[in-house]
């Protein structure tokens, strides 16, 4: 005869109403139909997280039809992001010292979720706070934002110099994402007469 079963998803190390849609429902088993089936719609996060498990339930059969074995399965939620790296769009620049301000670009390989990068000076000839201006600080990428920049001000003077360079690296990257062109060498040339 009919019979009806109620279905639902519980925590694993996913998070039903997170990594899939959520899940609850009842089954409703016409007289001699043996098998009916649910949908179950996986949530694209854009978070680097690996496998993760979610518990399906079966529970409340109408009487007189009692629970079988299994009545529990377990479902895994397959990562599809692929690996976030960071890093400088130009390992190499340079800039006339009479242009005044450089802009660097950080980009990042995919759309993924929120995350945060450190940048400094970590060598070179020029001088920060004689030759140039604003080499350090942290890069906070929102969800999806693929590029962030970096301004250097670049101080020009009236004296002939030889050309001097200054190192920019990327560091610490927090959220999932990993480095990728780490540094990028700014060359500041000369242009006094």
């Amino acid at each position: 005869g009919p019979a009806t079963v109620r279905y639902r998803a519980v925590d694993g190390t996913g998070t039903a109403g997170v990594d899939i849609l959520p899940l609850d429902g009842v089954l409703t088993f016409a007289g001699g139909q043996a098998t009916r089936t649910f949908n179950v719609t996986g949530v694209d996060d854009l978070i680097r997280e690996g496998k993760e498990t979610i518990t399906l339930i079966l529970s409340d059969p109408s009487a007189p039809t009692v629970l079988g074995y299994p009545s529990t399965a377990t479902l895994t939620v397959l990562d599809t992001e692929r690996p976030v790296t960071v890093g400088f769009a130009q390992p190499v620049v340079s800039i006339a010292e009479s242009r005044g301000e450089l802009t660097l670009t950080v980009t990042r390989s995919e759309p993924s979720a929120a995350f945060t990068v450190d940048y400094s000076v970590t060598g070179g000839s020029a001088t920060e706070g004689v030759d140039f201006s604003g080499g350090s600080g942290t890069l906070t990428f929102a969800t999806g934002e693929m590029e962030k920049s970096i301004v250097l001000s670049i101080a020009s003077d009236t004296l002939p110099e030889a050309n001097e360079n200054v190192v920019l690296t990327l560091s610490n990257p927090v959220g999932g994402a990993t480095l990728g062109v780490a540094s990028s060498e700014v060359w500041i040339v000369d242009d006094e007469l």
